[in-house]
């Protein structure tokens, strides 16, 4: 792909040497090792390193400027009394920033510092192949310059204007945006929050309805919703995001780690550009025809759709990221960084709380417990404030309420160690059901499993897998709850 233009181009065999605020010297070394050919005649005429405002226009006159470099050109064309675009690439999303930026430079040349009145030798400064000639109209004016090499200290750039005869350097940054290449002027940010003062106050248009990733590398989808409960005051949960997970498994999501899942689409810009108008072959290439990855976002303000590929790579090889385009905007193939683009890689339990259940106590109703065996234990519980618990144990008053928060610390333990979908045989171990009017119920079943592992049926739906050692505590730690002896926390 064409990149930026790179800056810094100075001619191997030139050295120019500022002294003293002026030009003292400019010595042309030859590559076959010839005698050194003095040209310091040709600064008998300079100047004092002093700017120098060369023109200064209004930027709403000018409505045509030609960019010919060595390797590319374009052109920028004004549209609208503030309004300008580039008519070859017209129809793909163009940076309008880079766009003014372009102009403005173009609307006003300030010389740095007058290197030499009449250059015999304009070869020396990179002024005879320039990397850059710019041709703007302005107003009925034709204003001509030619950027050469970057001065030794990498700071200015040796120039030429309306075919004058003298060289003058300019600032680096005074002409930034005139050095770029077309490709850098098609905007890389895919999406931003959307702004809307109109709307109701409780209408959020950044709040993500829900997030469904789709992926080669999985056999499951990863599906995020956002929890409604959470927009009540009243209800009191130990999941703090906003969101859940609903796919592969009904999980609450770590806030810290599940932020950039959520929140990465809003701002997300792209590294680079890869390719513009794609053809079949080039999404082959990129790995878009049949992509890694499909991410579909439902914001309030829109939906949007980003599709990933191939992995791009560093001149050593190095995995940079990835290939993505985004959908509606099917003329640019996208590079991203890895770390921006967290969809392709993320594994749910990567943004999840290991925590199979996450019920606040006070939020409880009543939790019936039962073991193989046939052993059956209810506890009911409420509260006379927000700080007094009460709990009864089949129907009679449980005095040890600190040690039944204690065991009920155990049970939010529960660990979600890993994503398991497959079906269940046998009978449960242990089963858990916990009823609770404002938050739902859940009920949490333990089947014996292969290698030491116990799976977590989590209503009704296989889930997860965790160490059969967190069941025999559970078990054991029901029984030191029963005898009045101390919880173990541990397994």
């Amino acid at each position: 792909m064409t990149g930026k233009m790179k800056a810094g181009l100075i001619a191997g065999a030139a050295a120019v040497v500022l002294l003293s605020g002026a030009v003292t010297a400019l010595v042309l070394t030859k590559d076959d090792g010839a005698a050194e050919e003095d040209t310091s005649s040709q600064t008998t005429a300079a100047k004092e390193e002093t700017s120098k405002l060369l023109y200064d226009k209004d930027p709403k006159t000018i409505t045509h400027i030609g960019l010919k470099k060595k390797d590319s050109s374009f052109a920028v064309d004004q549209y609208g009394d503030t309004l300008w675009t580039i008519t070859e690439i017209k129809e793909l999303p163009l940076d309008y920033t880079v766009i003014s930026g372009i102009v403005d430079e173009t609307a006003s040349i300030t010389a740095a510092q007058t290197v030499v009145e009449k250059a015999d030798d304009i070869s020396i400064y990179g002024l005879s192949d320039p990397q850059l000639v710019v041709e703007a109209q302005i107003g009925d004016t034709t204003r001509t310059l030619t950027i050469g090499n970057e001065i030794p200290s990498g700071k200015e750039y040796y120039f030429m204007i309306d075919g004058s005869d003298v060289v003058y350097t300019i600032a680096a940054n005074d002409i930034q945006y005139l050095l770029y290449d077309e490709y850098d002027c098609i905007n890389r940010l895919i999406y931003s929050e959307v702004q809307d003062n109109d709307t109701e106050d409780d209408y959020d248009p950044a709040r993500v309805n829900s997030i469904t990733i789709k992926r080669k590398d999985l056999d499951y989808d990863i599906r995020l919703e956002y929890d409604k409960s959470t927009d009540d005051d009243e209800i009191i949960s130990g999941n703090t995001s906003t969101h859940m997970m609903t796919e592969p498994v009904s999980l609450g999501l770590n806030p810290d780690r599940a932020a950039s899942v959520l929140n990465g689409i809003f701002g997300l810009t792209a590294a680079d550009i890869a390719a513009v108008k794609p053809t079949d072959a080039d999404l082959e290439e990129f790995g878009l025809k049949d992509p890694l990855c499909e991410v579909d976002f439902d914001i309030n303000a829109r939906s949007v759709t980003l599709i990933f590929g191939n992995v791009c790579t560093d001149e050593d090889g190095k995995k940079t990221g990835y290939y993505g385009m985004a959908k509606g905007i099917d003329n640019v193939v996208y590079k991203f960084d890895t770390a921006s683009v967290p969809w392709v890689e993320a594994m749910p339990l990567d943004i999840a709380q290991n925590m199979v259940t996450s019920k606040y106590i006070f939020s409880v109703d009543s939790i019936e417990i039962t073991t193989d065996g046939g052993r059956k234990e209810l506890f009911d519980i409420s509260s006379e404030d927000a700080s007094t618990l009460l709990v009864k144990l089949n129907g009679t008053d449980f005095a040890d309420v600190d040690n039944f928060k204690s065991f009920y610390r155990y049970i939010l333990s529960t660990p979600a160690e890993e994503i398991y979908t497959e079906e269940c045989t046998g009978e449960p171990r242990a089963t858990l059901s916990i009823k609770s009017r404002k938050l739902g119920d859940d009920i949490i079943e333990f089947f014996p499993g292969d290698d030491r592992m116990t799976v977590i049926r989590l209503n009704g739906r296989p889930s997860f897998r965790c160490r059969t050692t967190y069941v025999d505590r559970l078990i054991e730690n029901l029984d030191h709850l029963l005898a009045g002896e101390d919880i173990i926390p541990t397994w």
